[in-house]
């Protein structure tokens, strides 16, 4: 979206935006993550009113949205795996990384949140999650008090940490690629760039 107003989109091969989302005067619509049907999507709603602001759902042809969460933060979908019952959605919940039970098919929340990662490193846009799932559902993220001290961990679907990813260092985001072979971190101004890494 742009600094204020909706969600917008544009064809692939370029031309004019048109606006996706509805949005109240100073309101702002941001980060957008499809689910995996390719029409629905969530989004960070930003408003004075705490009672409009949080994550949203809405559809392409459907602009007026409706809140799943009350959460200042941009959300992730986790697909269920083999044997479990239900999907996920992440999200940043003051310094910690969420997850609550969502059923894809319904596009409702199912059951209470609960805590994945007790430390959960910021990026450089607060309210972006510094995370990432791959399609068969393994999470890596950021850790650490401060961009500074940001470790990338894997974790089972237990929250059990499994092993540490390096580099270790002053990144802002990262993005697991879908064979789960890489990482791609962004680096700071400290540490600025764009870097691949082979896990």
């Amino acid at each position: 979206g742009a600094d204020n107003g909706p969600i917008q989109r544009v064809n692939a091969g370029g031309g004019v935006c048109s606006p996706v989302t509805q949005a109240q005067p100073g309101e702002r619509h941001r980060l957008p993550a499809f689910l995996p049907d390719g029409r629905h999507f969530l989004y960070l709603v930003q408003n004075t009113d705490p009672s409009k602001a949080g994550v949203y759902l809405a559809t392409l042809d459907q602009p007026a949205g409706h809140r799943l969460l009350p959460d200042r933060s941009s959300a992730i979908f986790a697909p269920r795996r083999k044997g479990e019952s239900h999907d996920h959605l992440l999200f940043q919940r003051e310094n910690t990384l969420m997850a609550q039970p969502f059923n894809a098919a319904t596009l409702q929340l199912e059951g209470d949140p609960f805590l994945v990662a007790p430390q959960l490193s910021r990026t450089t846009t607060p309210t972006q999650v510094a995370a990432s799932v791959a399609a068969n559902g393994t999470l890596v993220y950021l850790a650490g008090s401060s961009r500074s001290e940001a470790q990338p961990v894997w974790l089972d679907r237990d929250g059990k940490e499994l092993g540490k990813v390096r580099p270790m260092g002053d990144f802002t985001g990262l993005a697991l690629s879908p064979d789960q072979k890489f990482v791609a971190l962004t680096g700071s101004s400290l540490q600025p760039g764009l870097w691949l890494h082979e896990l």
